[in-house]
């Protein structure tokens, strides 16, 4: 758990935490996630409440074993692409975004 702090951003070398199934960076300063994160194979659950992000880099995609995203309290304008490409997605979580559409 790295939340609660005030960080900008992740190290790219996160992406090479391939035994990775947790990761909870709520409460930061985020506004980008690096790529690389999409090496995160293992990866099941995502927090990312109360930071500052608009997008989730494409190569999010590829950690396929992602059941929950929790994206409240950020800046996100509408759904994020994953919700369509990843089918092992049970839970996500969106409130208190300024989503105005759902695409």
């Amino acid at each position: 758990m790295i939340g609660n702090n005030a960080l900008k951003d992740l190290p790219a070398s996160f992406g090479s935490l391939g035994a990775l199934v947790n990761l909870d960076a709520h409460n930061n300063k985020l506004t980008c996630l690096p790529a690389e994160l999409g090496g995160c194979s293992k990866l099941e659950t995502l927090i990312l409440s109360d930071n500052q992000l608009r997008s989730l880099p494409r190569e999010i995609e590829k950690c396929i074993k992602l059941c929950r995203v929790d994206l409240a309290s950020n800046q996100f304008d509408k759904w994020p692409d994953l919700v369509r490409h990843i089918g092992s997605l049970s839970v996500l979580i969106l409130k208190d975004n300024p989503c105005d559409r759902i695409t």
